[in-house]
C-alpha cells in the first residue's frame, strides 16, 4: 500500500501551528529586545566618518615609473601587478607607514584619545588602525576614511593624513632624483675615463 507523501500545503498548517503554540513567546521576545536597544543607543557613543580623497599621479615616462632600484625591484617581482598602479601602491605604504601613524597619534593625542593607560605605541598603532581605512577606488583615486567621535577631529585627521602623504611623497620624489642624478654622473663619469 502506497501512503501519501505530505504535500507543501500540510507544510504551511504545521508552521502555522507551531506559530499559534509559540506566539506570546515570539511577541514578548520582539518587544523585550526592541526596548533593550532602544535604552541602549542612546549611551552608546556616536562616531563620525570623515573621508579625504587623493588622485595619485600618473608616471610621465618610461624613466619615471622605473627611475630607481625599487621601482626597478617593484616591476621585476610582480608587486605592482597586483591591480594597483606603482604610485597608489607608493602611496599606500606611506599611509600605512609607521612614520607617518606615529605622526597622528601624537599630533592628536589618541593614546589619551582611545584610553591606553600603558603608553604604548604598538597599542595606539592598533586602534588607530581599527579607526583608519585606505581603499583604491575604481576612478583610479584612493580614499581615507578616519572614525572618530569627534568631527571637527576626524575630519582634521583625514587632511593631516593627506598632508602627511604630500610632504612624504616630495621627500621621497626629492631622494630618487638625487639617487637617480648621482647614479648617472657616476655612469658618465666611468665611462669618461
Amino acid at each position: 500500500m502506497i501512503t501519501p507523501q505530505p504535500g507543501a500545503s500540510s507544510r504551511w498548517g504545521e508552521a502555522l501551528s507551531v506559530l499559534m503554540i509559540w506566539w506570546r513567546f515570539i511577541i514578548v521576545n520582539v518587544v523585550v529586545v526592541a526596548l533593550v536597544a532602544a535604552g541602549v543607543s542612546p549611551l552608546l557613543p556616536k562616531w563620525d566618518r570623515a573621508t579625504a580623497s587623493v588622485v595619485p599621479p600618473h608616471p610621465q615616462d618610461l624613466f619615471g615609473s622605473l627611475g630607481s632600484a625599487g621601482s626597478v625591484l617593484r616591476s621585476l617581482t610582480g608587486v605592482a601587478r597586483l591591480g594597483q598602479r606603482p604610485t597608489a601602491y607608493n602611496y599606500f605604504a606611506i599611509l600605512k607607514s609607521r612614520e607617518v601613524n606615529e605622526a597622528i597619534i601624537r599630533k592628536f593625542g589618541l593614546m589619551k584619545e582611545y584610553g591606553i593607560s600603558d603608553s604604548s605605541m604598538e597599542s595606539a598603532l592598533k586602534a588607530l588602525s581599527g579607526n583608519v581605512s585606505f581603499e583604491e577606488q575604481t576612478d583610479d583615486y584612493i580614499t581615507i576614511e578616519v572614525l572618530d567621535k569627534d568631527p571637527a577631529r576626524a575630519a582634521e585627521m583625514a587632511n593631516t593624513y593627506v598632508q602627511l602623504l604630500n610632504e612624504t611623497s616630495i621627500r621621497l620624489g626629492s631622494l630618487e632624483a638625487h639617487n637617480n642624478r648621482e647614479f648617472i654622473e657616476g655612469r658618465l663619469d666611468s665611462t669618461w675615463v
